[in-house]
């Protein structure tokens, strides 16, 4: 698990790095905690789809660029596939988020009490 803190909002998120996390995402779960999600991330920046296929609840997701700067947030429901008209390579889902503008760039790092950065493939602004 990594913490995200974007402005104000704070969250503890999974990893999905692999193929199969990447397609499963939170699929089968009941809920998601409150601030929690799942970090997505693409070796690259594309245009992929996001599939709401066996979802239970409905999601916020945040897409953000290699610099980890926000580029759009969606909600998404049960049932839905999103096919974005911009590339990302980082996507948070979750639930109940605050208001969060575009251009906002998200800080990870290891865990609450962690002083140093996280080791994802991100590059600096």
């Amino acid at each position: 698990m990594v913490t995200l803190t974007i402005g104000d909002f704070t969250l503890k998120a999974e990893l999905a790095v692999t193929k199969e996390q990447l397609i499963t995402g939170l699929s089968n779960r009941d809920s998601l905690p409150h601030n929690e999600g799942l970090l997505l991330i693409l070796p690259q920046e594309g245009r992929i789809p996001i599939t709401m296929k066996d979802m239970r609840f409905p999601i916020d997701v945040l897409f953000f660029d290699s610099f980890f700067k926000v580029i759009d947030v969606k909600d998404l429901w049960e049932g839905e596939i999103f096919i974005p008209s911009f590339s990302w390579q980082f996507a948070l889902e979750t639930n109940g988020i605050p208001y969060i503008p575009t251009n906002e760039f998200a800080r990870i790092s290891d865990g609450p009490s962690s002083s140093s950065s996280s080791s994802l493939p991100v590059h600096a602004p």
